[in-house]
C-alpha cells in the first residue's frame, strides 16, 4: 500500500539524519540503498520524463540511430523494448544497477559509509531521479575514476573500457578525458610540483575558456551546443559566475586543506588531485551551472574520503570537525542551493516535488 508522497519525504529526511549520527552499519545501508532504488526507479514523472520516455519509445520504434544517443543506452533500451518492457521498468532496471554500483564503490572505499551515502541524498540525488541517462554515466565514471590513481597498463585499459561504457549511457562524460590527460601529464610529479602544476592548470583555464562553445562544437550536436552555450548564457553574469566558482571552490579549498593534515597514501592523493583537476570545469559556471554536473562524481569521492573524519564523540580532533563537519555542511548548502532556493534556475516545486508525488511504489 502507497504511504504518501509526504510520508516519503520526511522519511527520507530521517534515513539522511539517520546515517549521519549511525555513520557503520550493514542494515541501515541496505535501507537506504532499496529506499533511493524505490525512488529513483519507481519514479513515474519529474523533469526531462516525457523526453527520457519518448526517446525510448522512439528506440522501440525506428531502432538504433548512434548520432543522437549513446551506444549502451540505444541497445539496452532496445533489448528491453524487444522484451516488451515499459519505460518505467527499464527506469527501473538502470536504476538498480546504477545505485548498486555506486554503493559498492562507496563501502569500498569509505569507512563510514552509512555517512557518504546519506551526503549523496543531500546532493546530487535529485538529478540523479531527472537526469536518468546520466546516473549510469556517472555511476560509471565513479567506478572509472579510481583507476587514474593505479599504473600499469592494464589498470589503464580498465579505465578506458568503463570510460567507453559510460560515455555510452550519455556523451556528456567525455569531459572526463580531461582528467585522465592531466593525470597522464601531471601523475609522476604531483606531489613535489603541486605549485607548479596548479598555476599551470589556472593558465590553461584562461586560455580554453573562450574557445569551450567551438569545442563542445566538435562533439555535441548543434542544437545542444546552442541551447547550453547560447540560450542558457543569456541568463548568466558576472555574479552568478563567482557564485558558483565559490561554492566549488569552498569544496576543492577544504579538500586541500585536509589533505595537507594527514598522512599521504595513494587513496587521498587520488581524492586531491581529482579536486584540482575539477578547477577545469569552474570556466563552463559561466554558461549555466548546468555544468555543475561535471563535479558531482568528485563530490562522490570527497563524501568518502572526508566523511571518515566524521567526529564519534563530544570531545574531538579539530580535524575531524573541520573535515567531517565540513563536508556535511557543503552537503546540506548544495541541497538548499539547488532544490530550495531556486539559485540553480529551479524551485523545490519543479524539481523536489514530483519525485515523492509521482512514484509507483510510495504515492
Amino acid at each position: 500500500m502507497p504511504i504518501g508522497a509526504d510520508a516519503a519525504y520526511f522519511f527520507t529526511g530521517f534515513l539522511i539524519l539517520l546515517g549521519i549520527i549511525v555513520k557503520r552499519s550493514p542494515l541501515l545501508y541496505a535501507i537506504q540503498l532499496i529506499w533511493m532504488i524505490l525512488l529513483l526507479g519507481g519514479n513515474t514523472f519529474a523533469l526531462d520524463f516525457p523526453i527520457n520516455e519518448a526517446l525510448y519509445e522512439a528506440i522501440g520504434n525506428s531502432g538504433y540511430d548512434f548520432s543522437i544517443l549513446g551506444f549502451a543506452y540505444q541497445i539496452s533500451a532496445d533489448y528491453a523494448n524487444q522484451y516488451g518492457l515499459e519505460f518505467t521498468t527499464y527506469n527501473l532496471l538502470i536504476s538498480i544497477f546504477s545505485v548498486l554500483l555506486i554503493a559498492w564503490q562507496i563501502q569500498k572505499h569509505a569507512r563510514n559509509y552509512n555517512l557518504a551515502f546519506a551526503l549523496l541524498y543531500l546532493y546530487p540525488f535529485v538529478e540523479m531521479v531527472i537526469q536518468k541517462r546520466f546516473l549510469p554515466a556517472m555511476a560509471l565514471s565513479l567506478w572509472a575514476l579510481q583507476y587514474l590513481n593505479r599504473d600499469g597498463w592494464k589498470n589503464q585499459a580498465k579505465f578506458f573500457g568503463i570510460f567507453i561504457l559510460a560515455l555510452g549511457f550519455h556523451s556528456a562524460v567525455v569531459f572526463y578525458i580531461v582528467f585522465w590527460l592531466l593525470d597522464r601529464f601531471t601523475h609522476k610529479g604531483f606531489t613535489r610540483n603541486k605549485k607548479f602544476i596548479m598555476a599551470l592548470i589556472w593558465g590553461g583555464l584562461c586560455v580554453v575558456s573562450s574557445m569551450i562553445p567551438s569545442l563542445a562544437g566538435i562533439i555535441f550536436p548543434a542544437d545542444k551546443v546552442e541551447l547550453y552555450f547560447e540560450t542558457y548564457a543569456e541568463s548568466s553574469d558576472i555574479f552568478k559566475f563567482l557564485f558558483w566558482a565559490s561554492l566549488h571552490l569552498s569544496v576543492v579549498f577544504l579538500v586541500a586543506h585536509i589533505y595537507r593534515k594527514v598522512p599521504q597514501t595513494a587513496y587521498t592523493n587520488l581524492v586531491f588531485r581529482l579536486n584540482i583537476y575539477s578547477l577545469f570545469i569552474i570556466p563552463l559556471y559561466a554558461f549555466d551551472p548546468v555544468f555543475m554536473r561535471y563535479l558531482r562524481a568528485v563530490l562522490i569521492f570527497n563524501y568518502m574520503f572526508l566523511g571518515d573524519f566524521f567526529p564519534e564523540r563530544l570531545l574531538v580532533r579539530k580535524l575531524d570537525l573541520k573535515a567531517g563537519g565540513g563536508i556535511v555542511l557543503l552537503s546540506i548548502i548544495f541541497c538548499l542551493v539547488w532544490y530550495y532556493l531556486g539559485i540553480g534556475n529551479m524551485t523545490y516545486e519543479r524539481m523536489v516535488a514530483p519525485i515523492f508525488q509521482h512514484n509507483m511504489f510510495i504515492s
